[in-house]
């Protein structure tokens, strides 16, 4: 199993398959977390403006002028900058949760699928070995004329049907072996182990998918935030100015500074409108994805409660069906039509103990989906 040997576990999985997925969310998010943004005075880059007039008087003054603009933000635009600086980590680590969080589903999913399909396979081998012998059993005595040689045929094709069923079982338990084996890499599947997270219904608040909205919603509004045209930023111009003409020169020099007059207050129709318009796409998207999230948990709780009746059912049933089993093997007719129900009240037993043995495995299944269900990865 490579680096992590044998005793490798489905969050070794879930590492190995975050590592050799070509999907590069993971790297941008490592290089995403990395990125240190400060929030400066600047609004934007500093320029220079120059300017020469030339008098065409003889006795006329020649003007030039040199001024350095810095564009300043205001302080509406800084608190947005400031909450898009403190949201840009949140927004990293949420990307690499949502990452973990889907590549942990797949594994599980590999996971319990090779396990259902491994048990799947040790039944059916079981079958197809009690068919056989009972197959062998009803050649001889159809030899010997004890038996009409119905019941030897019968037989005989349930042993191909069961061959073919093992032989699908096989292929299962290889096909789920491969497709873990080229997420992961691991050569082996890890025997999968998990518990139901909670009895009650979680709440969700901090799913990585509720997470996801709840921040791209923070950092659009503080994006508009920052944006608006309507906050007009401050600007600071350092003047140099000279005049030259006969006999007079004289330089200048001066600061003129441009502020905003905000609390006279303005109305933009657009920007309210557009605001109006994300608050209702991100409230309609999180409302949907709640309620995609409560639908599957309560489906697989009603389907944890419906399998654990059946394994209790089952269990109940289980000394009865032994002693049935142990009977219909020594019975024996000459009635080819009795001797069929005979066979096929033998495979049901057979059918319900195999369905006795797979619960277990359903359960962890339904256990690792109400996991992933609730957010919380391996």
């Amino acid at each position: 199993m490579g680096a992590f040997g044998a005793e490798a576990t489905l969050g070794d999985a879930v590492d190995l398959g975050l590592q050799r997925s070509s999907n590069s969310a993971l790297v941008i998010g490592s290089q995403l977390s990395s990125v240190e943004l400060k929030n400066g005075w600047l609004a934007a880059q500093p320029h220079l403006e120059a300017s020469y007039i030339d008098s065409r008087e003889s006795e006329g003054i020649d003007e030039s002028l040199i001024s350095l603009q810095v564009p300043i933000k205001t302080s509406a635009q800084r608190k947005a900058d400031e909450r898009l600086i403190a949201l840009h980590p949140e927004a990293a680590d949420n990307m690499l949760r949502l990452r973990r969080l889907d590549m942990s589903g797949r594994v599980r999913e590999l996971a319990w699928a090779h396990r259902i399909a491994a048990l799947t396979l040790e039944r059916s081998e079981a079958r197809l070995q009690t068919i056989t012998g009972l197959a062998a059993k009803s050649r001889q005595l159809a030899e010997s004329g004890a038996t009409p040689p119905y019941q030897a045929l019968v037989l005989e094709q349930a042993a191909i049907d069961s061959q073919i069923a093992v032989t699908r079982a096989r292929n299962q338990v290889a096909g789920a072996l491969n497709r873990f084996t080229a997420l992961t890499g691991l050569a082996e599947v890890p025997k999968p182990m998990e518990v139901a997270t909670a009895v009650e219904q979680p709440s969700f608040v901090t799913h990585p998918l509720l997470r996801d909205l709840d921040i791209a919603y923070a950092m659009e509004m503080a994006t508009a935030t920052a944006t608006d045209q309507n906050r007009t930023n401050w600007n600071l111009a350092l003047l140099a100015r000279r005049f030259e003409g006969p006999g007079y020169d004289e330089d200048q020099y001066g600061v003129e500074v441009q502020i905003p007059i905000s609390f006279l207050g303005s109305q933009n129709v657009s920007k309210e409108a557009n605001a109006v318009q994300i608050r209702r796409h991100y409230q309609l998207q999180r409302d949907q994805t709640l309620l995609q999230l409560r639908d599957t948990w309560l489906s697989l709780e009603r389907e944890r409660s419906e399998l654990q009746e059946e394994a209790r059912l089952l269990h109940q049933s289980e000394e009865a069906y032994s002693r049935m089993e142990a009977l219909l093997t020594q019975l024996s007719s000459t009635s080819e039509i009795e001797s069929e129900l005979l066979f096929n009240r033998l495979l049901e037993i057979q059918d319900r103990r195999t369905r006795l043995w797979l619960l277990p495995a359903l359960l962890g299944r339904n256990n690792a989906r109400l996991n992933q269900a609730a957010g919380e990865s391996l």
